[in-house]
C-alpha cells in the first residue's frame, strides 16, 4: 500500500545571514556504511520504512512489504528477526512507524491492522492497541509512532488525519486534527517525533510541511511548500527532532534529507536520486542517535538503510577558530534559562555576541583576557525565543562559533 503527493505552489526559503556576511554551508555528515538489498532473507529488505536506535546503539528496521522487524548491531550486523504476515500478536500487515522509548521497549505502527504493538528489545510481543474505526483511540492506517520522555505514545493516524495521544499503558489521552491545508489540519499525516521539550513535529505528507504542536495538540508553528528548492518539501515522510535543536526531514521525492531549526528556518540539505553512497531513491524514515551526531536513514526503493555521522557537532557550518581565539565548551545546549561560555584567547578586550539566524546580535559582553587563560562567562536566556542562535567570540578580527539551541 503506497500513496502518491499532489503537487502545489513552489516556494523556496533561503537561510539567512548573519554577522553581515552569509554564513558558510552547514557540512553534510559523512557517510559512514550501507546494509541491506533486496530480499527476504536474513539482513534483506523488501521497501524498509523507518528505522529505530536503541540506547546502546542496536538498530531497528521496519522491513515494510516482508511484514516484519529486523535487528542490527551499529556496524549494520545482523543480529534477528521477528514478524510475519497476519494480525496475531507479533504479526504485521504492512507496519511502517517504529520508535524505542528510554527503557528499550519497541513500539510499531502496524498500518495495515490499525493498531500499535509493542515489543521487548527480542521482539516478545508485550501489548497492542487501537482498531479500525475513528473514535477515541481507533486508527485507519497509523504509520509513525513516537514516545516522549514521559513514556506517553503519539500515534500519526494517516486515513484518519489526526494525531492521537496515549498513556504508556496504552490508555487514549487526546487528538487532534482534521483533513485540510489550515493550521493544524492534515492531508495524510506520516512520521512524527517528540523533542526534549515535549513539541510534537509531524510530517503532514500530502500538504508537503511540517507542523509542530505543544506536547497536547496546539498548534505552534509549519514550514514547508510544496517544491524542490531549500526548505521546499515533495511528500515529506517523518520530521526526527534531535537534542540539539535541529529537525531533519525526509523529503522522499525530491531524494534528500533536509534539516531546519526547530521553528522551521532551513539549515541544509543533502543526497540526490541514485544508488551511491549519499544517494537515495525515495527516502522514508530516519533517526538520529542520543547525541544527534549519527543518523540512519531508510532508503525505501534502494531496499536499504544508509548511515551517516557528523565528525563534530561544536561548530557546523561556523568552521574552527581563525587564530588564537577559540571556544572552549558551552553548557548546557539547548539551554533553558541559561549558559556558560568558556573561551580564552590573547591579551585584550573580547568580545561575546548571541546572534540569532538573521545575523542580529540579540546578547553581547565584552571581557578583558589575558593570554591563554580560559575565561567563563554566564548568558541568561530568558529574553531569547526558543530557536537556534549563534555564539560567537571576537578578538582582533579573529572569531571562534558554535551554535546555541534555546529551548524554554
Amino acid at each position: 500500500m503506497r500513496w502518491s503527493a499532489p503537487r502545489r505552489l513552489v516556494c523556496a526559503c533561503v537561510f539567512a545571514a548573519w554577522f553581515a556576511t552569509p554564513a558558510p554551508a552547514d557540512p553534510a555528515p559523512t557517510h559512514v556504511l550501507t546494509f541491506g538489498s533486496l530480499g527476504s532473507g536474513p539482513g534483506q529488505f523488501d521497501l524498509p520504512t523507518d528505522v529505530a536506535i536503541a540506547a546502546n546503539g542496536d538498530v531497528y528496521v521496519v522491513d515494510g512489504d516482508n511484514h516484519r522487524i529486523e535487528k542490527f548491531d551499529g556496524l549494520g550486523n545482523y543480529l534477528l528477526e521477528w514478524g510475519s504476515l497476519g494480525s496475531g500478536a507479533g504479526q504485521f500487515d504492512y507496519p511502517t512507524g517504529i520508535c524505542v522509548d528510554a527503557l528499550g521497549m519497541v513500539y510499531v505502527g502496524d498500518t495495515d491492522n490499525h493498531r500499535i504493538q509493542k515489543f521487548s528489545p527480542s521482539g516478545s510481543f508485550l501489548m497492542a492497541f487501537g482498531s479500525y474505526g475513528t473514535g477515541n483511540g481507533q486508527f485507519i492506517h497509523p504509520t509513525g509512532v513516537a514516545v516522549d520522555r514521559n513514556g506517553n505514545i503519539f500515534v500519526a493516524d494517516y486515513y484518519g488525519t489526526q494525531v492521537e495521544k496515549f498513556s504508556p499503558a496504552g490508555t487514549w489521552i487526546t487528538r487532534w486534527g482534521s483533513y485540510g491545508g489550515n493550521n493544524g489540519q492534515f492531508r495524510e499525516p506520516y512520521g512524527l517525533s517528540v523533542d526534549s521539550a515535549g513539541f510534537v513535529y509531524v510530517a503532514d505528507k500530502n500538504n508537503d510541511r511540517v507542523q509542530k504542536f505543544t506536547n497536547n495538540g496546539n498548534y505552534v508553528l509549519k514550514w514547508g511548500e510544496s517544491g524542490s528548492g531549500p526548505g521546499d518539501l515533495n511528500d515529506p515522510q517523518t520530521a526526527q527532532a534531535d537534542r540539539n535543536g535541529f529537525v531533519y526531514v525526509s523529503d522522499k521525492y525530491n531524494n534528500r534529507i533536509q534539516k531546519f531549526t526547530n521553528q522551521g528556518v532551513f539549515v541544509s540539505q543533502w543526497g540526490t536520486r541514485g544508488v551511491g553512497d549519499g544517494q537515495f531513491q525515495s527516502p522514508e524514515g530516519l533517526r538520529l542517535d542520543a547525541a544527534g551526531t549519527v543518523i540512519y536513514v531508510a532508503d525505501w526503493l534502494n531496499h536499504r538503510i544508509q548511515k551517516f555521522a557528523y565528525t563534530s557537532l561544536a561548530t557546523p557550518g561556523l568552521g574552527g577558530p581563525t587564530g588564537r581565539v577559540s571556544i572552549q565548551s558551552l553548557l548546557p545546549n539547548p539551554a533553558r534559562t541559561a549558559f556558560t561560555i568558556r573561551f580564552q584567547g590573547s591579551r585584550g578586550a573580547a568580545e561575546i555576541s548571541i546572534v540569532d539566524v538573521t545575523g542580529r546580535s540579540r546578547l553581547r559582553r565584552t571581557l578583558e583576557l589575558s593570554d591563554n587563560v580560559p575565561v567563563t562567562a554566564t548568558f541568561d536566556t530568558r529574553s531569547l525565543a526558543p530557536g537556534l542562535y549563534f555564539a560567537v567570540v571576537a578578538q582582533q578580527g579573529e572569531r571562534d562559533g558554535t551554535r546555541l539551541a534555546v529551548i524554554h
